[in-house]
């Protein structure tokens, strides 16, 4: 089951994490520009609204 969250700050993007029977077999981090350096903090994380 993939829960989804928003980055933020710069740069913005997102997260989707994959959840399997209690383990996490996946973690994708996307920017809407360019490529992530580095993974962006907590306070930068917020869970998408659907």
């Amino acid at each position: 089951m993939p829960i989804e969250a928003d980055v933020l700050e710069a740069p913005a993007g997102g997260l989707v994490v994959f959840v399997d029977d209690g383990r996490l077999p996946c973690l994708e981090y996307w920017a809407a520009e360019g490529i992530p350096t580095q993974f962006p903090s907590p306070h930068q994380i917020r869970l998408a609204e659907k």
